[in-house]
């Protein structure tokens, strides 16, 4: 502090003062005359406890209503020390500086907590630190604040999708209902709930409210959708908590798991199709698949196809003839190379006809739209791993190698040729 020298000297001649109002009103007049910064907030404490000490003396009216505009100017000025020195003493911050709840709200939703997950900044702002000091000064805004921001972040109205990126992000997780589905759309509710966990107590309060979210499984209960308990097991799978296991009293396996049940329950109740994780997991899925192949519909379709890989072994030819014929209809590239892929040694056992159609449109998509020479290898491989690759047009193959100039390809296509 540069004047705490002035400081020191202003208190030792106020301690020959005996009229405590006029100690606290002359501090007070010292705190409005220094600009924000340490000394300002070193005055304020000064201030604060000396109002302190006038009340507890003589605990009259005037003490009391002069304690409560000290008290005041206290929090404010600890308030904006606070945000200053976590680096957010922008004027949308400042002026909450009376109004805690508000004020706690707004750096929750600042943006900077997206960005740290798109690498867009190098140094991450404190936020949980600034949220736990202004707690500290103002006395309110804890656990109840926080529980209550987790419930608007779960809501499906926080939810985002691919084609809104301010509400929604690709993260590396496998948070959707085709396990091996990669680049999965996290919303920006989670996102910020997963750093609000970071912060959470000892007692893991905030951990365990989630858990009764996700966990919540009773048919009688219609209180928490199941695009909440969905949210609610995203967090937790996303924590950085290192003893979530213990926690949660399940293997971050299993939770996989109810994850990618959850996230089939919540495509099922798009489509009009309501199901309790019980009713789910004990219901026929063979049937359920076809149900939702009678349905002729582009979603359907996709959720088909990725119950089809998840119960393979109760699904017969008739389904898989049926799915990849939709497959092909619908143009649904990522989803035909999944059940191909899956159907590599099952192939034999359907229709000839449509699995080398489904081969044909599934690469020829797949090397027209290859943009780099890394994108035709990868073509290249799948072709030499193709069961039908007879039926294949290799002249278009071999015709994208040399545009690449992938000799070292071309020469093993011509071969078999």
């Amino acid at each position: 502090m540069r004047l705490e020298s002035l400081l020191n000297d202003i208190q030792t001649v106020l301690s020959n003062v005996k009229n405590l109002e006029v100690v606290a009103a002359s501090l007070y007049f010292v705190v409005n005359s220094l600009p924000l910064g340490a000394d300002q907030l070193a005055a304020a404490k000064i201030c604060h406890a000396q109002a302190q000490e006038w009340v507890k003396i003589e605990n009259s009216e005037n003490a009391k209503s002069g304690i409560k505009k000290v008290v005041s100017k206290y929090i404010f000025i600890s308030t904006k020390h606070i945000l200053h020195m976590y680096g957010f003493g922008k004027t949308n911050y400042l002026q909450l500086a009376l109004q805690p709840d508000e004020l706690i709200r707004e750096l929750y939703n600042d943006p900077v907590i997206l960005k740290r997950h798109t690498g867009e900044i190098k140094s991450f702002p404190d936020i949980n630190g600034a949220v736990d000091a202004i707690i500290e000064v103002h006395g309110k805004g804890g656990l109840a604040l926080k529980v209550d921001l987790l419930k608007e972040w779960l809501q499906p109205s926080s939810l985002g999708s691919m084609g809104s990126p301010s509400k929604s992000m690709v993260m590396p997780m496998t948070n959707s209902f085709y396990a091996t589905q990669e680049n999965s759309t996290i919303s920006e509710g989670v996102l910020r709930a997963c750093y609000l966990l970071e912060n959470d107590t000892h007692a893991y309060n905030l951990h365990n409210f989630l858990i009764c979210q996700a966990y919540n499984e009773d048919d009688s209960d219609s209180m928490c959708p199941t695009s909440v308990r969905l949210s609610a097991l995203q967090c937790l799978c996303l924590a950085t908590t290192k003893n979530i296991e213990e926690i949660t009293c399940r293997t971050k396996e299993m939770m996989k798991n109810n994850l990618i049940e959850l996230s089939i329950i919540t495509e099922l109740e798009t489509l009009g199709i309501n199901f309790s994780p019980v009713r789910y997991r004990g219901c026929d899925k063979s049937k359920l698949v076809q149900s939702l192949l009678a349905r002729k519909s582009l979603n359907a379709t996709k959720l088909t196809s990725h119950l089809c890989v998840l119960y393979t072994d109760v699904m017969n030819s008739c389904i898989w003839d049926t799915l990849l014929t939709r497959l092909i209809h619908f143009t649904l590239i990522y989803e035909l190379e999944k059940v191909l892929i899956h159907l590599m040694d099952k192939w034999h056992q359907l229709t000839l006809e449509i699995i080398e159609k489904a081969w044909n449109v599934f690469l020829k998509f797949s090397f027209n739209s290859a943009k780099d020479s890394y994108e035709v290898i990868r073509c290249v491989k799948l072709v030499f791993s193709c069961p039908v690759i007879d039926s294949l047009d290799l002249k278009q193959v071999i015709e994208h190698c040399e545009r690449f100039k992938l000799t070292q390809y071309i020469q093993k296509l011509k071969c078999l040729s």
